[in-house]
């Protein structure tokens, strides 16, 4: 009985004892004490924490956290460069660490908060040494593809763009410098390394031009003549320098060359596949204004890549040649032709064969469907019988012949009206031809606006009118003197 009487009394004081401590520490111990959440932190899945060596700046992290009595809400993390903790529900993300020296450490820290609040006491921490690298910059592919390999010729107005990379980020890219030599003088062998490129004025820091990280075309708008190179580069935070990119590529003998604007008048050679007799052009513009009385622009090959500078260039002039051919760049200069006429300025066109099916209407001419693609060949046009006034002028010839050995085909029938991109006003037909072979008789000339509406803006000629030797420069005159006014 006594032993049993002394069990009983000692398991009586230990509930109570236990019963007390439970009362007087119930928050620090026991089954209802939280336990703060824990942190695993993983370079791109990977749980290796000591990095073999240099990375970039870019890095990816991934995190977790689990809570062996809860649940896990968010997380908190920073860089050893921030000031305060930054909350988070993601379990990754992407980091562009700022570097702004060739080689750097960066260190990285996250904690999971609990749903009471609680803080991994142990954060989990990961350290980077992290390289800088060098940024890129580059033309437009089609800006290289087509124009820094061939000969471009403008007048005072150029420009020309580019974009920038950097492994980085392309934040870190904080300026661009240019340079603008003059390669008037390049070596003769074109085997030649060009000496622009390692002449004093080049390798001078103080000879290049800053423009800042967000500023990617430069604009020249009071170009000089002469022959002309442009130098590009960029830099970053760190102080690295891309590779040197220019314009024109050389080793092809690419150049590019600004020409002087002469006269009031500017002729546009765009026909590639045009004979000499073409020259018949220039040739009456020399009787008319002097060979230095006009300038030319020959687009054969090309025109300017942006459309900006395809305005600013006819901006120059007030009175407009184009011979466009049968492929010419109306597509890529209808709006600025549009645009040039809609200011009150002037354009004589000419233009030649569609392909098959080719029925485009352009917004800058007086056409309202294309008739006929190709009309087929024929030696002569005739002057329409009347027009809103009555007789059309006697400055335009009763017929336009061509030369006997030089048929005047490749012609495209057309409906006159108005053109799209301009004010809806009259128009008047001037001239139509026969097909030899067709027989079909079809518009080939159109003036904008009819002569009751006033001075002339555009003029149209649908076929090569450049073949009637007798006569294009006579109606050159007249239509450059008396009808642009």
């Amino acid at each position: 009985m006594r032993n049993i009487r002394t069990f009983l009394v000692l398991l009586t004081l230990a509930l109570l004892g236990g019963f007390y401590v439970n009362c007087t520490d119930k928050d620090s111990v026991g089954p209802n004490v939280n336990r703060a959440p824990e942190t695993h932190l993983f370079l791109q899945f990977s749980d290796t924490l000591q990095l073999p060596g240099e990375t970039v700046s870019m890095q990816v992290l991934y995190w977790y956290g689990d809570d062996p009595d809860g649940e896990v809400v968010g997380f908190e993390y920073k860089w050893d460069y921030d000031s305060a903790w930054i909350f988070t529900v993601a379990v990754m993300d992407t980091f562009f660490v700022p570097i702004a020296q060739p080689h750097d450490t960066f260190s990285f820290q996250i904690r999971a908060i609990d749903d009471k609040d609680v803080r991994d006491p142990t954060p989990e921490r990961l350290s980077f040494p992290v390289r800088n690298s060098p940024p890129s910059v580059f033309f437009p592919i089609d800006f290289v593809q087509r124009y820094s390999r061939r000969e471009y010729n403008c007048f005072s107005y150029f420009s020309i763009g580019w974009s920038s990379s950097d492994p980085d980020g392309d934040a870190t890219i904080t300026n661009y410098d240019w340079y603008l030599a003059d390669s008037s003088y390049r070596p003769w062998d074109s085997t030649t390394v060009d000496s622009i490129y390692w002449s004093g004025s080049f390798l001078d820091p103080a000879n290049w031009q800053h423009l800042d990280s967000l500023t990617t075309q430069k604009i020249f708008d009071d170009l000089q003549p002469g022959s002309f190179r442009f130098f590009l580069r960029c830099r970053d935070v760190a102080d690295a320098y891309s590779n040197i990119i220019y314009y024109p590529d050389t080793v092809d003998g690419a150049a590019w060359n600004v020409m002087p604007v002469r006269g009031s008048v500017l002729f546009v050679d765009d026909d590639q596949f045009a004979s000499n007799v073409d020259s018949l052009i220039p040739i009456s513009l020399a009787n008319i204004y002097g060979p230095d009385g006009f300038s030319t622009w020959n687009t054969i090959a090309r025109i300017s890549y942006y459309p900006r500078d395809i305005e600013e260039t006819l901006k120059l002039f007030d009175k407009i040649v184009w011979h466009g051919g049968s492929y010419p760049h109306f597509r890529d200069a209808g709006d600025a032709i549009t645009s040039y006429i809609a200011a009150g300025k002037h354009l004589l066109v000419f233009s030649t064969q569609r392909a098959t099916g080719d029925t485009t209407l352009y917004p800058f001419l007086p056409v309202d469907s294309i008739r006929t693609p190709n009309i087929g060949v024929s030696f002569w046009a005739a002057k329409l019988d009347s027009c809103s006034i009555g007789d059309i002028p006697a400055g335009y010839p009763d017929t336009l012949t061509s030369l006997g050995i030089q048929r005047m085909g490749d012609a495209t029938g057309i409906s006159p009206g108005p053109p799209p991109g301009l004010i809806p006003r009259p128009v008047d037909a001037l001239y139509t031809l026969r097909g030899m072979y067709t027989g079909l008789i079809d518009t080939i000339a159109v003036r904008y606006p009819s002569f009751s509406s006033g001075p002339a803006q555009v003029v149209y000629f649908a076929a090569p009118v450049y073949l009637c030797a007798t006569q294009i420069g006579g109606l050159l005159e007249y239509i450059l003197e008396e009808e642009f006014q």
